[in-house]
């Protein structure tokens, strides 16, 4: 995207901002870009100017969302929390959206924040950085994105969830991944080769 100016990045917060308090209300398959625009309000050539659709407003909603943990110090808590933290939202994108294939467009968009973050960044981060360590990064962004998201479609089986379980259920995977961590640290360090797959 080209640098913008004061009046654009207004206008740009201004639809993100919008679709954050539409996406807390109401599930993602309800919501569509006449919605937006109304409720801003902009006129559609507007939105297009900052976006391409309403799945490219998704991917910049949840780059803002990353961009405002990915300086902590426990990257996956503040993952965590910030979900936490917009439950409603999560819910709305997830649990109660009908349109089931919004989880493939979430592992695209996950797998491609991890991949910008661990390879153009030095931000600390257990995912991160067994993105940074792995002989395939391009593939570990995708298992690691599909392995949340896939987490999550599971866990929206259940009838009665609870947000503390989805907490500890990541707490837990994060274990999990540190022994995955490891076990990438040692085959580097003991030099066991890997399939080359590019």
């Amino acid at each position: 995207m080209p640098q913008l100016n004061s009046s654009q990045i207004r206008t740009r917060k201004a639809i993100l901002n919008t679709f954050n308090q539409l996406l807390a209300v109401r599930p993602f398959d309800q919501i569509s870009v006449r919605l937006i625009c109304e409720t801003v309000p902009v006129h559609h050539s507007t939105f297009y100017r900052y976006f391409d659709d309403k799945f490219d407003l998704l991917q910049g909603y949840l780059i803002a969302e990353y961009d405002a943990v990915k300086d902590s110090a426990d990257h996956l808590t503040a993952i965590i929390d910030q979900i936490m933290t917009h439950w409603a939202q999560f819910e709305n994108l997830t649990r109660f959206n009908a349109q089931r294939d919004i989880y493939y467009e979430l592992i695209n968009m996950v797998s491609n924040i991890l991949n910008e973050q661990a390879l153009h960044t030095t931000t600390p981060g257990l995912l991160l950085d067994m993105v940074r360590e792995s002989p395939h990064a391009d593939y570990a962004t995708y298992g690691l994105a599909g392995s949340v998201v896939g987490v999550i479609i599971k866990w929206n089986q259940q009838p009665d969830v609870n947000p503390n379980d989805l907490r500890q259920l990541f707490t837990d995977l994060a274990v999990d991944w540190q022994v995955q961590l490891a076990g990438i640290r040692h085959n580097t360090q003991s030099g066991a080769s890997s399939a080359d797959f590019s």
